[in-house]
């Protein structure tokens, strides 16, 4: 009887033990919730509160704080600086839609640290810029008139001047004159840029093709094709309607560049337009594209 009663003793014991042992686990993996914003979170609803405060320099550098956010993580101020835009604070919501034009410019170009460090507001600047005001700042650089603080030209890299003449051309260059937007295509094409195509910037050069003026038209047409822009072909191709004969020219011109042989049926028409000059363009770019032309007179 003894036995038996120490048996189911040890048996008790055995199982409080594994019970134990059991629950523990269950009681590290408890954790309370927590309803605090996170530290960038506040972080940031505290820049946005600095945008109103009445010190000029606590609201100055918070906007400029956001302002220059990583670009990695601009979707994250994104939100709240909206909200900010419908504050009941005149002096908040003016920043804060300030901050989300700079925050549109720097989601399509990132400029380098040299750059900013000669133009620091330029993400916003851009914004309020017109085209020309744009165009000013590639001349600064082209023609180094910006200095640095140790007395060297600026060191701005192709990628800075491909994300200019993006943004100077995002309206269509409304706004430039014939020589800023003849200057920009030939910067392009390699003639004011250490002799280097900037084959990056042909979708944004394509909106010249429909330009109002001829000659821009024109000088727009051959460049593309000496950048190799095959994706220009359509818009080049309707040039050769055009009502200028010079555009007519270089248009016919473009498209031998281009090794474009879907258009030789359209350039045989030429051979009888009433300009010499673009008969004798489309006779060459003809014989260039290999069409038998003594066949097809």
């Amino acid at each position: 009887m003894k036995k038996r009663l120490m048996l189911v003793l040890v048996l008790v014991g055995m199982i409080g033990c594994e019970t134990t042992i059991t629950e523990e686990p269950k009681n590290q993996e408890t954790k309370e919730p927590t309803t605090q914003d996170s530290p960038l979170t506040t972080n940031i609803q505290q820049l946005i509160t600095n945008l109103g405060s009445d010190d000029w320099e606590t609201r100055e550098k918070a906007q400029k704080t956001l302002e220059n956010w990583p670009r990695e993580k601009l979707d994250e101020i994104e939100p709240p600086i909206n909200k900010a835009a419908q504050n009941t604070n005149p002096e908040i919501r003016n920043r804060a839609n300030k901050i989300l034009r700079a925050i549109a410019v720097r989601k399509r170009v990132e400029f380098s640290q040299e750059l900013l460090t000669e133009f620091p507001n330029i993400y916003s600047d851009f914004f309020l810029f017109d085209s020309h005001a744009k165009f000013e700042v590639i001349e600064k650089i082209l023609y180094n008139r910006t200095l640095t603080s140790k007395g060297k030209y600026t060191e701005i890299t192709t990628n800075d001047i491909i994300g200019l003449i993006n943004e100077v051309l995002l309206d269509n260059g409304i706004g430039l004159n014939r020589d800023e937007k003849t200057n920009i295509i030939n910067l392009c094409r390699g003639d004011r840029w250490n002799g280097e195509l900037i084959k990056e910037s042909s979708a944004s050069l394509r909106k010249l093709l429909k330009d109002e003026d001829w000659l821009v038209r024109s000088y727009t047409a051959i460049t593309l094709a000496n950048l190799g822009d095959k994706e220009s072909i359509p818009l080049i191709h309707n040039l050769i309607k055009d009502e200028s004969p010079a555009v007519r020219r270089e248009a016919v011109h473009a498209l031998g560049r281009l090794d474009d042989k879907e258009s030789i049926p359209e350039i045989k028409k030429l051979l009888k337009d009433k300009d010499k000059n673009v008969r004798e363009q489309a006779l060459k770019t003809l014989k260039e594209l290999g069409v038998d032309v003594e066949e097809n007179k």
